[in-house]
């Protein structure tokens, strides 16, 4: 589990990591056609839960645990 410490919103980070994954080249025109170059999601934040669906994953368990 990797904990930070910095001072922004959750809001702020989101349009963070949205910045990275354009700089990646992933694009709105791109993604109708449902090609996905990157995606980068805050799951989780200030022990808040964000994304539930994307937690109760299969997978996630064993990521976490990693």
């Amino acid at each position: 589990q990797l904990e930070t410490s910095f001072n922004a919103t959750i809001e702020e980070v989101r349009l963070r990591l949205k910045h990275i994954e354009q700089l990646a080249g992933r694009n709105s025109a791109d993604k109708q056609r449902e090609i996905i170059r990157l995606d980068i999601d805050l799951l989780q934040a200030d022990n808040q839960v964000l994304k539930p669906q994307d937690m109760a994953r299969e997978w996630m368990e064993e990521l976490l645990n990693y």
